[in-house]
């Protein structure tokens, strides 16, 4: 163009001077066509033939000075027409070796004519063939490459403004690079790269754009492809890119995190399948789009020393199309297969999965929290999960802090949890939880929870337990060991975390346990056996404070308890007995009102089949008392709450006597109100208790009993016990241990229409009727009687004391009390019926004996 601007020039300023002799227009035509026919001849010849050789030269010379490495160029071809350069064999060599730096087989560059208008470099294509290029990393993080990063950036001026140029269609085929970690003594290896970039451009220029977005390579064996589709001159100027990563090493590459982790990745491959879409629509928003695959494969984490940790075959996330720069992230599914967990509770409590959240010791410095953000600042992103599901895992977990370590595994564990939502008014998600473990316990969650709401409704159940597997955890508590028992939960529970506090309601709780078995150490037979107990439709809400159970079974319930010799009872021994400590001192009064008790309410009480036993072996000839078999029914039992309870009891008392109550009771305060039957209890069965008070032995007795007893605790004042009906004792046999003869004897000794009160005490009888009798009667040798000293004396007595045993041997209370008592004693007998009766009278005091029948 400046030749042709000179040609005009020239052509004006001869117009405007005078020529006497003007030339002849088509002569002054022909000289400029042949000028510039020769100037483009001269051009095209510079191009084809000179040029070529002195661009060499300049690559191989003034290159390599300003490189510092040798550079060797192959061939060189400049195109004038088309305006293209070719270079050929291009080797920038390491220096002072002849090891290549950077290479390249192949590089074309065709340049636009553009160029000219522009000003400005603006190259339609660059091709580049087999490029080459080798790093190496040195100590001190340095690289081969170091020296020419310093060189270069002390030259450019701060102020310098980049240059201007466009360069479109960017292809690489077939590059390789090698990396030489000489510090970790490793090497990575770059083939098959493959690179599209439709332009890189500072210059408002639109060329002809044919290529697509693409990158491939393989790396160290993995194979990473990203292909994509680009607009960039439309209106939405819109960018889709595709990214797919195959079989990645991950451990390969974490050796150059600038940490040391507590733990060791031992195996990690990764394969990831990702579209990227890009759009800018004139005068809206941007959009970046990001939709991808990840599978993560043949994982193991390990502590240093190599003990397994986590691992599992398969990670799958599936992610829909994520606005980036919208509030939603929206995930399809996440599935993880055949985890195994290796949990372990070390004997100083530490759980050795902790060292997962370690992030270990970075060598970069340590850097300042960030600030928080101001509430309010940011609005929350929505997150949404179609289906998190988590199939065949395996859990290992071992607890050293008790002895013997505990070992259990729980597999397999499934969980599918669909429809998770952060975004308020989405519906609930399901959850499902199952697994087993070895021990073939079973455990089972299934219910919705809502993320926004904070809420969730589940059932869940745990069935056969086997008590005895987790002696370990209670053996320290307790002073016995449970031989067997197995135990099954299950509830459905409503939880709710609003701002105002913890809201849970629990229903249809249930609980079975069976066969269980306790027995104390050393002992030869268990002290407790009950085949089943269970608990149903049970409620609990923890804001009102209150627990209602519908139904409580104990079935054959066998208790055996035991008082030794030195009066220890065994159920008394259940246990370990504490270290004495300092009794704390007083909390001083305040003013805040005591804490709202909890109301538990059982609907119904039920022990069936039952017996209880009980061995003595403080008296002198042991005790055995057994309640079998035994019945007890309560209902509507209330405890936390004034209430009023029904109770119903049967029993017999070794095989023989028979007890039945019913009634009413509460217990603040305790009143008891029963309407009780006794028939045939044997007094013998209890002589052990007495026999060393008394010189009487009963060789018989059976009391029986039909009326209302009632039981009184008021607050603060003495108990008050009454009782309404008829009593009796028949079949009575009492011998005089002195003589070996017998002293009293009845057939029926029946109190009819009884009222009796402890508090003040009353006692009326409308009738009482012996029939039957038979007593003895003697005046002994020296004077006495012989029901004189039926009630052996204590040798250490007081005559004072003495005087008074006879009073207490009949009395349970304190007769100096009794007789300070200022309420006088109410007695009262309407009637008296003494039927069928013999009175043997003897007296051995006169001379000869006298003897008499009655």
């Amino acid at each position: 163009m400046p030749l042709l601007d000179r040609v005009l020039k020239l052509r004006a300023q001869k117009a405007a001077a005078p020529d006497a002799s003007p030339r002849p227009p088509r002569r002054r035509l022909r000289k400029i066509l042949i000028g510039v026919a020769v100037a483009f001849v001269a051009l095209i010849a510079f191009g084809f033939f000179a040029a070529p050789p002195i661009l060499h030269s300049l690559l191989t010379s003034r290159l390599s000075e300003e490189l510092g490495r040798k550079v060797t160029v192959g061939d060189i071809h400049i195109n004038p027409f088309a305006l293209s350069l070719e270079i050929r064999d291009f080797v920038i060599h390491e220096p002072d070796s002849p090891q290549r730096f950077v290479a390249f087989q192949r590089l074309k560059v065709d340049l636009d004519a553009v160029s000219i208008y522009r000003r400005a470099p603006v190259l339609s294509e660059v091709t580049l063939e087999k490029p080459y290029v080798n790093v190496v990393l040195l100590p001190r993080n340095r690289f081969n490459f170091t020296d020419l990063i310093e060189k270069f950036s002390k030259d450019k001026k701060p102020d310098e403004e980049p240059a201007k140029f466009s360069v479109n269609n960017i292809r690489i085929v077939g590059g390789e690079l090698d990396v030489d970690d000489r510090p970790r003594k490793t090497k990575h290896q770059v083939r098959e790269l493959a690179l599209a970039v439709p332009f890189v451009s500072n210059l408002p220029y639109h060329g002809n754009i044919f290529v697509q977005p693409a990158f491939g390579a393989s790396v160290n064996g993995t194979r990473f492809d990203l292909k994509g589709k680009s607009k960039p001159f439309s209106e939405s100027r819109e960018t889709d890119l595709e990214l797919s990563l195959k079989d990645l090493d991950l451990p390969y590459y974490l050796r150059y995190v600038p940490m040391t982790l507590p733990y060791r990745i031992a195996s990690a491959r990764l394969d990831l399948d990702a579209s990227i879409g890009f759009a800018q629509p004139a005068g809206k928003p941007s959009r970046l789009t990001v939709t991808a695959t990840t599978a993560l494969r043949a994982v193991r984490i390990t502590t240093a020393s190599d003990t397994p940790l986590i691992g599992f075959e398969r990670l799958d996330v599936r992610t829909k199309p994520i606005d980036v720069f919208a509030n939603t992230i929206a995930v399809a599914s996440v599935k993880l297969t055949g985890a195994d967990v290796n949990a372990i509770r070390q004997a100083d409590g530490v759980l050795n999965l902790a060292i997962l959240g370690a992030t270990g010791d970075a060598t970069a410095a340590e850097e300042k929290p960030p600030e928080p953000k101001p509430a309010g600042s940011a609005k929350p992103k929505t997150v949404t999960v179609d289906k998190i599901e988590l199939s065949a895992a395996r859990i290992r977990f071992q607890d050293d802090m008790v002895q013997p370590a505990f070992q259990t595994v729980v597999a397999p564990l499934d969980v599918v949890l669909e429809g998770i939502s952060t975004a308020a008014g989405a519906p609930p998600a399901h959850l499902l939880l199952t697994a087993t473990t070895d021990a073939q316990e079973s455990l089972r969650i299934e219910g919705t929870a809502s993320v926004a709401d904070k809420s969730a409704a589940i059932d869940a159940s745990l069935s056969q337990v086997p008590i005895p597997r987790y002696a370990a955890y209670y053996r320290n508590a307790i002073a016995f060991d449970i031989g067997s028992g197995t135990l099954s939960l299950s509830a459905h529970a409503d939880v709710a975390a609003p701002p105002e506090g913890l809201s849970l309601l629990l229903s249809k709780g249930t609980l079975d346990l069976t066969a269980l078995r306790l027995r104390k150490a050393g002992e030869s037979a268990d002290f407790l056996s009950l085949a089943q107990f269970s608990v149903k439709d049970t409620s609990l809400d923890l804001a009102q404070q209150r627990v209602t159970v519908g139904d409580i079974l104990a079935d054959k319930l066998d208790v055996r308890a035991r008082r030794a010799k030195n009066g220890v009872v065994n159920l008394a021994t259940l246990t370990p007995a504490k270290p004495a400590e300092a009794k704390p001192a007083p909390a001083a009064a305040t003013d805040a009102a005591p804490a709202r008790p909890w109301v538990v309410t059982l609907a119904h009480v039920l022990v069936d089949r039952s017996q209880v036993e009980f061995q003595d072996a403080v008296p002198a000839t042991p005790v055995t008392l057994a309640l079998s078999p035994t019945r007890v029914e309560v209902s509507d039992l209330v405890l936390g709450a004034p209430g009023t309870a029904k109770l119903a009891l049967k029993t017999l008392l070794n095989g023989k006597g028979s007890l039945d109550a019913s009634g009413t009771f509460a217990l603040d305060p305790m009143t008891l109100d029963l309407k009780t039957r006794i028939a045939n209890l044997d007094i013998p069965t209890f002589q052990p208790y007495f026999a060393d008070r008394l010189n009487v032995t009963l060789a018989g007795a059976r009391v029986g009993a039909d009326g209302r007893l009632g039981v009184r605790l008021p607050a603060g004042k003495p108990v008050v016990i009454s009782y309404e009906g008829d009593a009796g004792i028949s079949k009575f046999a009492a011998t005089d241990n002195r003589s070996g003869e017998d002293l009293l004897q009845w057939e029926s000794l029946f109190f009819k229409g009884v009222r009796a009160k402890s508090e003040p005490f009353a006692l009326a009888i409308r009738e009482v009727s012996l029939t039957d009798f038979r007593s003895r009667l003697q005046v002994n040798a020296d004077g006495t009687l012989n029901v004189q000293g039926l009630v052996v004396q204590d040798p250490a007595a007081t005559p004072a004391e003495s005087a008074e045993a006879p009073a207490k041997a009949g009395n349970p209370s304190d007769t100096k009390t009794a007789s300070a008592s200022p309420v006088p004693r109410s007695i009262t007998i309407d009637q008296v019926t003494l039927q069928g009766g013999t009175v043997l009278f003897s007296d051995k005091l006169v001379k000869p004996n006298v003897s008499a029948t009655l």
